[in-house]
């Protein structure tokens, strides 16, 4: 202790050091080079060439073969520069430690790692091969392809040994392929034979797995786009990693001709453009910077699910988008321009849409709006000209064109309008649908010829409920459409009151049908005349003065010239004159319900 008071630690003195004892390395032992002390100074290449004349290679020491490997040896003489390579060459092979560098030094310096070498060593190894070990000769025949850059030989070593390329070099050895890697990747596909094997398929694929994903496009695009026939098991692949409807698949990122490539081998629907387009709309990002809530995204993935059970029958197709919906999902829209449509920048061209064609019919899904709505349009020639072929096409065009059908999305919307499309339109689902995809198990066992399961009248009632509001929202802006200018308020409704008993009709729900049919036909609507007419006809239980009511709208239809009520005047014993004024002529105990009646039973017979 100081006198300051302050105390100190006793030193403490450590225990005496030691060396352990290490065995010598048995890489170096069983290399061949004699444990020697090192020459200095160093010896010269030419001292170096003596001594392995004079038998006495034993005496290089691993620093000086080294050195001898960091330097070109200039010989001018080619038939003296060939007896010093195959001198080299000859010693290097006693030497598995001298051969390791020699190898591994040759390859980094085709690898553009290192700046010198012996090239004279490289020139000769096809030549000293055969009085090589045979352990050296897959180094040997791997680097005499690769200093002339025959990529496709060396992806054909690596096959014949089972290893794919990349793993092979390390196999090996040798230095990592930097300045090679690319030309070794872009000869892959050019390395397989034409039919794939298992043994070739397997190889390739588990070469994919230490690429880039900028390599895999690459090599992908190729093999895509090439001649070769593929295996089961690269077919597989393909499917689960490059076709549209695979999570983190490969195919918006693939080249045009290999996307067309892949349509037609394995004949891929247009339907992936429509559920891209959903699954960009539902991005958290995006639906955020469009203003989509949950439930919105919600609505639009079942729309998605719901045209999934038809995918295979997708025929062409149209996208429209806002100009600022098209400034949000841009970058992951992968689309042809020719199936895309910027709408223009006006208020009433604020949803998005997608317009398909399947089988007869041409579809159009409106996936935002006071309606959101489906609209089908027959096939015609006219009707593709202005949905399909219309570069200028807008929403608004549509809202103006006449449709066949119009559907909602309100609850229990995928069970009315299956029906419809089975019913109506003759379009039925994929032929494997067994269960319709995105509804529960409860209602989603599907039949294809009687459809899903009838829901129960209390779920039909409140479809019911919800229509009512639809229609109401419907029709406030379908009556603004140019088609319906000039037109009175009360033809309108009879439009409104036609449309809501053709969706009760297809619900099952009669009472409602036959309820906005009587109003509609009341207002002079000559459809809804010519099917109350027919309903009440068809109807057993309807009485004989109620059937001559059924006639008479029939008739009253015809008048007004709808164009199956003239169909069926003519075809049962009533006369239309020019003007559509009619003129009942009936035979003798027989009118226009006997007619129907006697057709009904040769029919039948």
């Amino acid at each position: 202790m100081l006198s300051s008071g302050i105390k100190f630690r006793a030193p403490i003195i450590p225990n005496e050091n030691s060396l352990k004892n290490v065995p010598t390395s048995s890489n170096l032992e069983n290399s061949g080079v004699s444990n020697i002390e090192p020459n200095f100074p160093p010896l010269t290449y030419t001292q170096i060439i003596n001594v392995i004349k004079n038998d006495m290679a034993d005496a290089i020491t691993l620093s000086e073969w080294l050195m001898l490997f960091c330097n070109d040896i200039y010989i001018d003489d080619e038939l003296e520069k060939q007896e010093i390579s195959i001198l080299l060459w000859k010693c290097i092979n006693n030497y598995d430690a001298v051969a390791n560098m020699a190898f591994f030094l040759a390859s980094q310096f085709i690898e553009k790692e290192r700046k010198s070498y012996p090239v004279l060593l490289l020139d000769t190894l096809s030549i000293v091969k055969p009085f090589l070990h045979e352990r050296h000769h897959r180094r040997v025949e791997w680097l005499t392809n690769i200093y002339k850059a025959d990529y496709i030989s060396c992806n054909k070593l690596a096959l014949a040994n089972n290893s794919q390329t990349l793993s092979f070099i390390n196999k090996l050895k040798l230095a990592k392929p930097n300045a090679t890697r690319k030309g070794l990747i872009n000869n892959l596909i050019h390395s397989l034979p034409k039919t794939l094997d298992t043994i070739s398929s397997e190889w390739l694929i588990s070469s994919f797995s230490p690429l880039t994903r900028f390599e895999l496009l690459s090599v992908t695009n190729e093999l895509v786009q090439s001649d070769i026939h593929f295996s089961h098991i690269l077919d597989t692949w393909l499917k689960e990693n490059c076709l549209p409807s695979e999570d983190q698949s490969l195919w918006y990122e693939l080249e045009p001709a290999s996307r067309k490539a892949l349509e037609e081998k394995y004949e891929i629907s247009n339907y992936f453009l429509f559920e891209l387009l959903v699954k960009l709309l539902s991005k958290d990002i995006n639906s955020s910077a469009l203003n989509i809530d949950d439930t919105q995204s919600n609505q639009l993935r079942a729309r998605s699910v719901f045209w999934k059970n038809y995918s295979q029958k997708f025929n062409q197709i149209k996208i429209l988008l806002p100009k600022h919906t098209y400034q949000v999902i841009s970058e992951g829209l992968v689309v042809n321009s020719r199936n895309l449509i910027i709408l223009p920048d006006e208020p009433n061209e604020n949803s998005e849409a997608c317009i398909f064609e399947i089988g007869e019919h041409i579809i159009v899904e409106i996936l935002r709006g006071q309606a959101s709505e489906i609209r089908v349009f027959e096939r015609s020639q006219r009707n593709i000209a202005r949905l399909l072929e219309n570069k200028n096409l807008s929403l608004k065009d549509i809202r103006n064109m006449t449709y066949g059908y119009v559907h909602d999305h309100e609850y229990l919307w995928q069970f009315a309008f299956e029906k419809l499309l089975r019913t109506k339109l003759n379009i039925t689902p994929n032929s494997n649908i067994t269960h319709f995809l995105g509804l529960p198990k409860s209602i989603g066992k599907y039949d294809h010829q009687y459809g899903m399961a009838k829901p129960s009248e209390e779920n039909l009632m409140k479809r019911q409920s919800r229509l009512i509001e639809w229609n109401e929202r419907f029709w406030n802006e379908e009556e603004k459409t140019e088609k319906y200018s000039g037109i009175s308020p009360l033809v309108k409704k009879s439009y409104r009151d036609l449309a809501i008993a053709k969706n009760a009709l297809l619900d099952g729900n009669k009472h409602v049908y036959e309820t906005y049919l009587h109003k509609s036909a009341n207002k002079g609507n000559p459809e809804a005349m010519y099917l109350l007419g027919v309903n009440i006809i068809n109807n057993p239980k309807s009485s004989s003065s109620l059937k001559r009511d059924g006639e008479n709208w029939v008739i009253k239809a015809a008048i007004s010239g709808h164009p199956p009520a003239v169909e069926l005047a003519e075809r049962y014993n009533l006369q239309v004159t020019d003007g559509y004024d009619v003129n009942v002529r009936v035979s003798q105990n027989k009118n226009l319900i006997s007619s129907i009646n006697s057709g009904r039973r040769k029919r039948a017979n």
